[in-house]
């Protein structure tokens, strides 16, 4: 399509009329473009450029090929081509450095004002690379950073379907992605060969579109990525994914998508369907402040974590029986926690040997989830299985402080204190020895009733002027009762039912109690 670096300086050496200093414009064949239909000014080797209005193209579209041969720097690249009327009509525009070394150095800014369906083919720059807003681009390559934005802000008609193919930083150089990237539509691939996605943790990068179907790559992934439906894959190739992913799935068109990080990954990640292919960690942790959640793990999803497993996972239904024999493996400890709404139907392996100090729940929802009897969940060499009580026989403080539990609980009785149903040695009564004489310490009294209290008839009492003796008979709180000026049991009912009296001042008399013929029996000590 496009001459090669010889061909093109020999058409600009022969029609000078186009060429301004070492940037020249031609179409889709070599072909120069009149400069009626673009204008270049430049201030040293900074150039601004307009493309101004159609030229006799192919099929109503009009393609601009922008050479550049020395090093310029493209301050501004503004496209102002308003709509022709013609149907499928629109404007490629191609910036390309001739010279892989000597051509065009940065692309600082690219904007669309026109109203014509604008397409930005393809840039290669040899350093940095600015904002973009364009209804959709190709391949854009850059040495250095992309700084960004960049926007593919969807076409006027269905000529062209809003899209970003390709945003890379090459392996010629350390570039970074560091703007924010938004399609309406379909993003390819945005990749950092040898540098980052997001600058760091505290400065993450957002990701916007309809679907992605290529990698979104770093050696970090510094990224909040968001889509309507599909992401394909987030890969960190030398570090950790830090941020967060909300998307309908991890596939696309037929093939199953990852996200995987070397060190770790901190993230939250929000699926509204199944988690269909893995979740990996090679030689790092799933961070406490990090989360997965989706509608069940099918049969080709995996969780896959060498080191601890800390966050949280909720799985809305089941995890179902899988190509792999275990669905989920955590090679360190498990200390957050795994959620499973419906069934457990495939194995879970925590490879410490005490590393479950989380808990792993089983029908969160309360349902008819079970816990298969095939499907184990291994910690270190001890597996356990499901059994008709619920329990298995492994304590708690065996397995590293954590559980598996079936919705609803049952008490897993070995990890009582003590053990249910284990025999206890009571200890012996304490004695006193301060007169000399033993002497049992008496508990204080109480008054024990089966149900429902019984009516207490007090014993005969005196008259005294001494200070009434606090009763013996009932636990703190009982109600007190009132006395009459003789002495007596006040008639009182609400304040005589359900207590036992005070002894007689002098002790002579005891109270006695008695329950009627329609209350269960009541025993005062």
């Amino acid at each position: 399509m496009l001459l090669n670096c010889a061909a093109m300086l020999f058409a600009c050496a022969m029609v000078t009329s186009i060429c301004h200093a070492t940037i020249f414009i031609t179409d889709q064949n070599g072909d120069a473009v009149d400069s009626s239909h673009y204008s270049i000014s430049n201030t040293g080797n900074d150039y601004e450029i307009a493309i101004l209005s159609h030229h006799a193209g192919f099929h109503n579209t009009s393609v601009f090929v922008v050479h550049g041969t020395a090093g310029e720097n493209i301050v501004s690249l503004t496209i102002d081509v308003d709509s022709d009327d013609y149907a499928n009509s629109f404007v490629i525009v191609i910036v390309e450095s001739l010279d892989g070394t000597d051509g065009f150095n940065n692309l600082v800014e690219v904007a669309q004002t026109g109203t014509e369906e604008t397409v930005l083919s393809s840039v290669d720059v040899n350093g940095y690379i600015g904002s973009i807003s364009v209804d959709a681009m190709g391949n854009i390559d850059a040495v250095g950073n992309i700084d960004g934005p960049v926007v593919a802000t969807g076409m006027h008609s269905d000529a062209v379907s809003p899209t970003i193919t390709t945003l890379r930083c090459t392996t010629d150089g350390t570039g970074n992605i560091l703007g924010n990237v938004t399609s309406a539509g379909r993003i390819g691939w945005i990749t950092a060969e040898n540098g980052n996605v997001g600058l760091d943790s505290a400065n993450r990068v957002t990701i916007q579109c309809e679907y992605s179907d290529g990698w979104i790559q770093g050696e970090n992934v510094y990224a909040d990525i968001s889509a309507a439906t599909n992401i394909a894959r987030v890969k960190a190739t030398a570090g950790e994914f830090v941020g967060s992913l909300s998307a309908q799935n991890i596939y696309i068109s037929g093939t199953h998508g990852i996200v995987s990080a070397v060190t770790g990954i901190n993230a939250t990640i929000d699926l509204a369907d199944d988690l269909l292919e893995y979740l990996k960690v090679t030689s790092g942790d799933f961070e406490a402040t990090s989360s997965l959640s989706c509608d069940s793990i099918d049969e080709d999803g995996l969780i896959n974590f060498s080191g601890d497993f800390a966050g949280d996972a909720i799985v809305r239904e089941s995890i179902e029986p899988g190509n792999a024999n275990t669905q989920v493996t955590v090679g360190g400890t498990l200390s957050g926690s795994i959620t499973v709404g419906d069934n457990l139907n495939e194995d879970i392996a925590i490879s410490d040997g005490a590393g479950l100090t989380g808990q792993i729940i089983i029908n969160s929802n309360n349902d008819s989830g079970v816990w298969e009897e095939d499907a184990t969940v291994t910690v270190g060499s001890t597996t356990l299985t499901w059994n008709e009580d619920d329990e298995y026989p492994e304590t708690a403080a065996s397995l590293g402080g954590g559980a598996v539990g079936l919705v609803p609980f049952s008490t897993h009785r070995e990890s009582c204190s003590p053990v249910y149903g284990a025999d206890r040695e009571l200890p012996p009564p304490s004695r006193s020895s301060s007169t000399g004489l033993s002497s049992r310490t008496r508990s204080a009294p109480t008054c024990r009733s089966r149900s429902t209290a019984a009516t207490i008839t007090p014993g005969p009492t005196r008259s005294t002027s001494r200070a009434t003796t606090p009763s013996r008979c009932g636990p703190a709180g009982t109600i007190a009762r009132s006395r009459s000026s003789l002495g007596r049991p006040s008639s009182d009912p609400s304040t005589a039912t359900g207590s036992c009296p005070s002894p007689p001042a002098r002790g002579r008399a005891r109270p006695s109690c008695s329950a009627t013929t329609s209350s269960p029996r009541a025993m005062c000590r």
